[in-house]
């Protein structure tokens, strides 16, 4: 309950957050829209009885008041509906920049390789306008009901059984609310899982590099198939509950039109005996005819709350999750030394993947010497990129620590230890910025600097990039603009590790399958340049290079290698130790080796 009432706190607070005089406008039409409608059918009533008893008291009252509820009408339903569209905008970009404010500040990346995030994620998307409704809804439930009370009234002086009817509208308002709910589940359910799929297929097929694949494959209808598949598992769960739904709906529409029927010719019987005047007469009509109308828009009204209160919720639990188990070191103390003068400890450390049933990483025992190159290698899945993350902090280890100088890693603030490490990615991000940006936002404050984008980009053995149409550092990159130029991978990777260069002296350098693609002699350029930085470095700051590479040649060089087998150590050393040793690294740098024979 406690959660729910959070909720409605958050919906009621959350458009006035965003623009308070729209949304208050917005509110005091919506009354004089709705409330309005009463003095039409009350000015009707008045202006029929003046003209059959030509009375000119009651007539001319009855056109004004039937002229400025109209114009009242009309101005209040038209003026709340621009407000309204105009604060639907407002709130979507308020919700992205939240959205992507929330999800930017959660220091790890667990929460990204989790279906149940990316579906909460994927239901705040599609569903943010509803975060900013509730109060012109509520104010819409309210007026509607004070029209609701005062047709009643009206009704039940002209006869008391009127208002009645009303009543008989309940059970719409429940079958309504009814389907409502199961919708509002489907959609949890079905809807947001196969929304975020159909948007991962539809990014693969626009992209350049899945469009290359899906066209060599001849897949093109397996994909509108698997597209078409996934719309059609959502529509016929929506379907299933909505055409059930709608069943319940129109027998208890087809009651509430026959209480109405009912109504009228009760109404009819007596305007017949006299009973009832013209303007009553008038006046019965008009209100009974809006009475399906009004439940209606009271019960679709009252409806949607339902689906906002559930969006509501999913913020609230990002909230809490950017604030709390997304950044747990928020309060950390432990500071780092300037340099390193020990080196870097794991003690025990595993780690488990989500819903996976063996550890990634198990039990690693491992120390890395202050102002050492370290080459981590072994086979696809062995546990080389968990560790990497393991190390940035990306991810938390589920047993065991992480030492620094023999501080405890996660004792640190995660914003301290990030300014002191830099990293390439074998999945790197091609930032489709100027060639300045795209490297220099490996440290921001040095962007505008050229001196250091180009040191950047020389110790990122890429030089020659600076140089592209003459233009240098200003080049446009990336096909999506107009001006902007495509650069082959090789390129595109020479900027990701320029970028991770742009830090000169970070105390731990990782580069994970940096040279990917690169051409052999390149990456061996690269990581010989690496290995005199780190000991450079290892002067000054004791800082740590760490290189993954499926190369043994290139390994050959560090002076530590880590070899891993099936998320364990099992084996460290340099190139000669673990060649005189005949283990398992040997048996992958011969097996390696004789490919190149």
């Amino acid at each position: 309950m406690r959660e729910r009432l959070r909720a409605v706190r958050l919906l009621l607070a959350f458009p006035f957050k965003v623009d308070t005089y729209r949304t208050a406008g917005a509110l005091l039409l919506i009354f004089c829209g709705q409330l309005a409608g009463v003095g039409v059918a009350i000015g009707l009533a008045l202006t029929t009885d003046g003209a059959v008893t030509r009375s000119g008291d009651r007539a001319i009252p009855g056109i004004a008041i039937f002229c400025v509820s109209a114009l009242l009408s009309s101005l209040g339903n038209w003026g709340s509906f621009v407000l309204q569209t105009n604060l639907l905008d407002r709130a979507t970009l308020a919700v992205d920049l939240e959205l992507v404010q929330l999800t930017c500040s959660i220091e790890g990346i667990e929460h990204l390789e989790r279906p149940e995030y990316l579906d909460r994620i994927e239901h705040l998307n599609q569903n943010r306008q509803n975060l900013v409704t509730v109060p012109t809804r509520a104010a819409t439930i309210l007026a509607s009901g004070l029209r609701l009370a005062l047709t009643v009234v009206l009704l039940a002086r002209v006869e008391p059984l009127l208002a009645l009817l009303v009543l008989a509208g309940i059970p719409l308002l429940l079958a309504s609310t009814r389907r409502n709910r199961k919708l509002i589940q489907v959609w949890d359910e079905v809807g947001s899982p196969t929304m975020r799929l159909q948007y991962v297929l539809r990014h693969i097929a626009g992209q350049e590099s899945g469009a290359r694949e899906i066209r060599v494959f001849g897949i093109q209808e397996e994909f509108k198939r698997g597209y078409t598949r996934l719309w059609n598992t959502f529509t016929a769960a929506f379907d299933r509950v909505s055409l059930g739904g709608a069943l319940l709906e129109a027998l208890a529409a087809a009651f509430l039109a026959l209480a109405v029927g009912f109504g009228l010719v009760l109404v009819a019987h007596q305007a017949d005996s006299g009973a009832v005047t013209a303007g009553n007469l008038v006046l019965v009509l008009t209100l009974i005819s809006q009475i399906n109308l009004h439940l209606g828009i009271l019960a679709g009204t009252a409806n949607s709350v339902g689906g906002s209160l559930q969006t509501a919720e999913r913020l609230l639990w990002l909230r809490e999750y950017a604030a709390h188990d997304g950044s747990p070191d928020r309060n950390s103390s432990s500071e780092l030394p300037a340099s390193l003068s020990s080196g870097i400890e794991l003690a025990h450390v595993s780690y488990r993947y989500a819903g996976a049933d063996a550890d990634a990483l198990h039990d690693v025992d491992l120390f890395i010497p202050f102002g050492s190159s370290v080459a981590i290698v072994g086979e696809n899945g062995a546990g080389k990129s968990t560790l990497v993350k393991l190390l940035l902090r990306m991810y938390q280890p589920s047993a065991g620590s992480i030492l620094i100088d023999g501080v405890e890693l996660g004792d640190v603030s995660t914003g301290q230890w990030r300014s002191l490490t830099s990293a390439t990615f074998q999945d790197f991000v091609k930032f489709e910025f100027l060639l300045r940006e795209s490297v220099g936002v490996g440290q921001l404050d040095f962007v505008d600097e050229t001196a250091a984008v180009l040191g950047a980009l020389q110790r990122g053995e890429a030089s020659e990039l600076a140089q592209i149409r003459s233009i240098g550092l200003e080049t446009q990159l990336g096909r999506n603009f107009a001006d902007g130029i495509e650069l082959s991978g090789g390129q595109w990777q020479k900027i990701a590790v320029s970028r991770s260069m742009m830090r000169e002296s970070p105390l731990l350098l990782v580069l994970d399958e940096p040279a990917a693609s690169l051409d052999a002699t390149t990456e061996a350029a690269l990581f010989e340049h690496l290995t005199g930085a780190a000991r450079r470095a290892s002067r000054n700051a004791g800082a740590v290079s760490l290189f993954v590479s499926h190369r043994f040649g290139t390994a050959r060089n560090a002076d530590l290698i880590v070899v891993l087998n099936q998320g364990r150590v099992v084996e460290t050393g340099n190139h000669a130790t673990l060649m005189g040793n005949g283990g398992y690294y040997a048996e992958l740098f011969q097996l390696q080796a004789r490919s190149y024979q």
